[in-house]
């Protein structure tokens, strides 16, 4: 038998999700790694806190940090990369995973990152490869877009209005905010993630004094984020939402005319929903989803085909900035530079034209002249454009002339 896994990856703790197994298929492990001095196996999560506790073994914890700032750890006087130690933490936690589904195989991988920093996803990339998956069979996706596709799963009415998260984990205290726009040809999911200006660590929990606090700070940012809009339901998932000791005035607010559910996994079980859904097509859910992780715009170029005028689509709304590229090779005719077309997904913001003339390009006769047009994304914000000069064929020798260009979305 072959899995759906999602797994959402945090610095302190990380969650799995089985799509097939549901509900029974959720686990959760410590972000830490620990080296046995005398095996030299690795051991994760709760068993790594013992190996070490026990004197055994050297513990490594916080791998997304050290990803992100190019880090070294030294173990047992080893010097490991970042991205090594976190490609054997993955191995380990999908190994657990494929251990409680009976030994079966991993046919879609969708990891679920708070963050979506390049150095952590490329690390994630390696890892999901090591352990004999295609890179087009590992899925990257932000929490906000992991939020979407476990609403969507869901039924129809929990999202016919604006939907609300509010996800309170350890220190940290996020809210997102999801609603559908249908439109003539396309209709997408648009989620926003916000951090509040007040939040909490966790551990005022323990106190009476501390819920209290925690309640008040929950109940000013629900009052100030979501006054004067309608909701369809509100969703909470973290460890503060778990105690059971259920912040009062904070329940009082966000229970008035919606639904209001808790979920725990809630990331991890929505990127197990789209590793679902990818495995079958991508087809279950029918809108293109605009997040932190996802390009807002749709990028254009007009050309003439089959002597009409037509939009040459580059990039769309929805594509994953992280592994959207794209090559055209175009040959210009009365003009002497590149119009770049910006299309926002929301009907706020008009249509940009990005013009860039091709300096320094060799004068030649109409149509004989070939040009490689590039276009990639450093990050959500920023495209990158190159245009390079290809010539024409034997008569026309292509020159080095190359137009880089760098612009925010």
């Amino acid at each position: 038998m072959s899995i759906a896994l999602g797994i959402d990856l945090c610095n302190d703790r990380s969650m799995c999700s089985i799509f097939e197994m549901g509900d029974n298929g959720l686990m959760s492990f410590p972000t830490v790694l620990c080296l046995n001095k005398k095996s030299g196996d690795w051991e994760i999560g709760e068993k790594a806190y013992r190996m070490a506790l026990s004197g055994d073994g050297v513990i490594v914890d916080k791998l997304l940090k050290l990803v992100k700032k190019g880090s070294t750890a030294t173990i047992d006087n080893v010097k490991y990369e970042a991205g090594e130690l976190l490609r054997i933490f993955m191995e380990k936690l999908i190994s657990a995973c494929l251990a409680m589904a009976g030994d079966s195989e991993v046919s879609r991988l969708s990891v679920t990152l708070r963050e979506m920093d390049k150095a952590q996803m490329d690390a994630i990339k390696a890892a999901g490869t090591s352990v004999g998956l295609s890179a087009g069979r590992i899925h990257i996706m932000s929490h906000a877009e992991s939020f979407v596709y476990y609403v969507l799963a869901g039924p129809r009415d929990l999202f016919s209005n604006q939907v609300a998260l509010f996800d309170c984990s350890s220190y940290n205290l996020m809210y997102y905010e999801m609603k559908v726009i249908r439109g003539v040809k396309n209709a997408y999911v648009v989620c926003e993630g916000k951090k509040p200006e007040e939040s909490f660590n966790t551990d005022i929990l323990k106190t009476e004094s501390g819920r209290r606090l925690a309640d008040h700070i929950l109940r000013s940012c629900a009052e100030r984020l979501m006054s004067k809009k309608i909701y369809s339901s509100v969703f909470l998932t973290g460890e503060a939402f778990e105690t059971g000791a259920r912040p009062e005035e904070f329940f009082k607010f966000i229970c008035s005319r919606r639904r209001v559910g808790i979920e725990k996994g809630l990331f991890a079980l929505g990127a197990a929903a789209r590793a679902d859904d990818l495995n079958n097509g991508g087809v279950r859910f029918p809108y293109a989803v605009i997040c932190d992780g996802n390009l807002p715009v749709n990028i254009s170029v007009n050309v003439m085909a089959r002597e009409q005028e037509t939009k040459l689509l580059l990039a769309k709304a929805g594509d994953p900035w992280y592994e959207t590229t794209s090559y055209v090779e175009l040959i210009p005719y009365g003009q002497d530079y590149v119009d770049i077309q910006i299309e926002p997904v929301n009907r706020e913001r008009s249509t940009r034209i990005i013009r860039l003339p091709l300096e320094g390009f060799p004068k030649r006769p109409q149509r004989t002249t070939v040009i490689g047009l590039r276009l990639g994304f450093p990050d959500r914000g920023k495209l990158s454009i190159s245009i390079s000069d290809l010539g024409f064929g034997e008569l026309f020798p292509k020159s080095d002339t190359i137009i880089n260009e760098e612009t925010d979305l």
